[in-house]
């Protein structure tokens, strides 16, 4: 194999950890505690205001001591709410500085973008199926997308670039702004 390759495999791989290290901290900073769910509340969603303590289901319990289950991070009390629906497998959830989630789905081969007291909007069709999502330093969408076999970024403009084709073993070489 090319040294071209084996570098496009690295930067591969990088740059889906760095997708998946942004999801977890999304999860680890968005999950609400008593403060932030009486805050978003505050926003206007239908959420019951009453604190009850939670009753653990077979799953839950099976997962008690577990740290990598999701119960580790959320406090009992939690309240979890559905913000939106008819969405048929999600993925990719990352929160924009600018005041909107993105997430993908990824059998809609759909990228929609929820705002606060507003409707779900589609912000990219076709997606690619992307299947994991990050921001670049400048609030730009990274994309990691199944059907293309590429990492794609998301100008301001709409405009989509190709940072990574993994297509073919000739084209798996990093954009030029990588090497």
């Amino acid at each position: 194999m090319s040294t071209d390759f084996i570098n496009a495999i690295d930067m591969k791989n990088l740059i889906f950890r760095g997708t998946l290290y942004s999801l977890v901290f999304t999860v680890l900073t968005i999950a609400p505690s008593n403060g932030v769910t009486e805050a978003r509340n505050d926003l206007g969603f239908g959420c019951s205001r009453s604190r009850t303590n939670s009753r653990l289901t077979t799953a839950q319990s099976n997962n008690q001591g577990n740290p990598n289950s999701l119960e580790a991070i959320l406090d009992d009390n939690t309240q979890v709410e559905k913000l939106a629906g008819d969405f048929r497998f999600t993925e990719g959830a990352i929160w924009h500085p600018n005041g909107f989630l993105l997430f993908s789905d990824i059998p809609a081969n759909t990228i929609y973008q929820w705002t606060p007291n507003q409707k779900t909007e589609i912000f990219r069709r076709p997606s690619g199926n992307a299947n994991g999502n990050t921001l670049d330093w400048e609030g730009r969408l990274i994309s990691a997308e199944h059907s293309n076999h590429r990492l794609s970024r998301t100008e301001q403009d709409g405009t989509i670039v190709t940072l990574v084709n993994l297509s073919s073993e000739q084209d798996a070489k990093p954009a030029a702004w990588l090497r």
